[in-house]
């Protein structure tokens, strides 16, 4: 398998970006998560777009995958959010 390279410098210099902040309410309510977990299962992708993508392989959605995690500028839940964020956009 070829190696994909990526090219790009990170500017180590600026601050990093400000995240959200922690929501006392929503962290310490256990009804949250477990609303959450019970709704999870209806809005998570299914994988079906193979069958109307015919261009599609799944090991292509494999590669790409991989290639994010070996760039290396973004952290892993990001990646996580934009494998779920494609998968849908191909259903």
């Amino acid at each position: 398998m070829e190696r994909l390279l990526c090219l790009e410098e990170v500017d180590t210099a600026q601050p990093a970006p400000k995240r959200a902040f922690r929501h006392k309410t929503l962290l310490n309510d256990r009804r949250v998560l477990s609303n959450l977990l019970a709704k999870e299962d209806a809005y998570m992708p299914s994988g079906s777009y193979f069958v109307f993508q015919e261009e599609l392989r799944p090991y292509m959605r494999t590669v790409l995958t991989r290639w994010m995690l070996d760039v290396r500028t973004v952290r892993y839940k990001t990646v996580i959010s934009i494998v779920t964020l494609f998968t849908r956009l191909l259903e």
